[in-house]
């Protein structure tokens, strides 16, 4: 499906809306992306990724940060949890 975006009432811009994709990950590609420590994509295995933004802070503890792939231009949300916490001396 194509759509257009105009620009100034003049230009015109068409660009491609990609079909949402009802992709779930596999509990193994889960455990493969946490014990790369996040540093691979989980779609294609490039490490060519880069976080996005900041991170959102949710009402459950957790935040999310999205994550791009560069290789295959994925995107996905990493979610952090609070592991410890260290005092100022000890950095």
């Amino acid at each position: 499906m194509a759509e257009y975006m105009t620009f100034n009432h003049a230009t015109r811009v068409r660009f491609s809306v990609p079909p949402k994709e009802n992709y779930m990950f596999t509990n193994k590609q889960k455990t493969a992306y946490i014990n790369a420590l996040g540093n691979i994509c989980p779609y294609c295995k490039s490490k060519d990724i880069n976080a996005l933004g900041k991170l959102e802070p949710n009402d459950d503890g957790t935040a999310t940060q999205v994550v791009e792939c560069f290789a295959c231009d994925k995107r996905w949300e990493d979610i952090y949890t609070l592991a410890g916490i260290i005092h100022e001396d000890e950095l």
